[in-house]
Parts: structure tokens; sequence; C-alpha cells
């Protein structure tokens, strides 16, 4: 559209200073010429046309830019009101019971890897929400660093064992190494594959302590 103004506005310029020409050379002449009239004419009319796509284009572009600047306007709403219910997802208290689930594995009659196996399918399915994990990893480096984290009973065992799994599923870096560690380390040990003082158990202290570092 702005296109099409630009070459009526040069028309009219032409138009008229060819108009101009002829009637100076008329007068000069004393004549009238015939040819002065037209392009009056042409002048006038390509004025009227001008000011008739002015009128015409200006409402449209002004709506076109409204349009636009609601459609972003709606857009950034839709997208703060999407990230503010995944916040609130994330925070929200979960109304699953781990303590009642723990409680019921150690219960059963299973042995101790079919137990850490039940654990390990609930923990899949657990909605764990952002302030717990952050709990039980607080959880997970004050019992590592009591000393006593491998001398428990089973149903700590187990308790240990969901809360380093939901710690390393839903963490990055140097924490979730940490995490990964502490659940290897009290994963064999519950099991009965690994002693509480051997090799294994001290490799992977060694690498939880190098995590901690990196977490201070």
């Amino acid at each position: 559209m702005s296109f099409l103004i630009i070459v009526l506005v040069l028309a009219i310029v032409i138009s008229l200073l060819l108009g101009s020409i002829t009637l100076i050379l008329s007068l000069l002449r004393k004549k009238k010429n015939k040819v002065t009239k037209r392009y009056f004419l042409t002048a006038i009319v390509a004025f009227i046309i001008l000011i008739g796509v002015s009128i015409a284009s200006s409402p449209d572009d002004n709506n076109s830019t409204n349009e636009k600047t609601e459609v972003k306007q709606e857009k950034s709403i839709e997208k703060t009101s999407d990230e503010n219910i995944k916040q609130e997802k994330k925070n929200e208290v979960t109304s699953v019971d781990w303590k009642k689930e723990i409680n019921n594995i150690v219960k059963t009659d299973k042995t101790p890897t079919e137990k850490f196996d039940a654990v390990e399918e609930f923990v899949s399915t657990y909605p764990a929400s952002e302030k717990e994990v952050e709990g039980f990893a607080e959880d997970i480096i004050k019992k590592y660093q009591s000393g006593n984290y491998l001398d428990i009973s089973e149903k700590e065992y187990l308790t240990q064992i969901f809360k380093s799994s939901v710690v390393e599923k839903n963490s990055s870096e140097d924490m979730k190494e940490f995490a990964f560690d502490y659940w290897q380390v009290q994963k064999y040990v519950y099991r009965g594959a690994e002693k509480p003082n051997s090799q294994f158990v001290e490799s992977n202290e060694y690498q939880m302590n190098k995590s901690l570092q990196s977490i201070k």
C-alpha cells in the first residue's frame, strides 16, 4: 500500500510540473492550451485518489498494528501463565505418603533384594516436589557426615535408599554424583553384597567426599 502512495505522489508532482510549464508557455504565447487543462485535471484526479487511498489504508494499518500487539500480549500472558503453573507444580507438596509406603515394604516377607526393587519401583513413579528433593539432599548429607550411615535398621536402609534415589534422579552435577555414590553403598551393603569396611565402600566414600567439597 505504501508503494502505491509513493507512485501516486510522484505522478502528482510530475503532472503539476508539466502543467505549470505548459501554463507559463501558454501565457507567454497568450494562448489557451488545452493540454494545460488536461494536466491539471489529471493532477486533481490523482490528488483525490491519493486522499482516498490514504484514508482507506490508515485504519487497516492501525488495526493490523493493534492486532499484532494484542497477539504478542496474549502469547506473553499465556507463556507467563504456563511458567507459573509449572512452578506451582514443582513447589506443591505431594499427596503421596512415602513413609507409609516404605513401612509397608518393610513389613512384607520379601527378601532384601525384592524389597530394594520395590523401593526403586516406587521411586520411579514418585512425584517429588522441589522442596522435597532439597530436603532429602540435606538428609542424606547429614546422615553420611554422622559417620553411622551404615549402622542402621532395615527401615532406615530402605528410607536412605529411597531418599538418595529421589535426589539422584532430580539433581545435577555434584549433588547427583554424591547421591548416586551414597545410593550404591546403601544398596550393596543392605543387600549383603558388600561389607561396611570393604574397598568398594571406601572407594565410594572417597568420591562422596570429593563431591561434598564441590557442593559446599
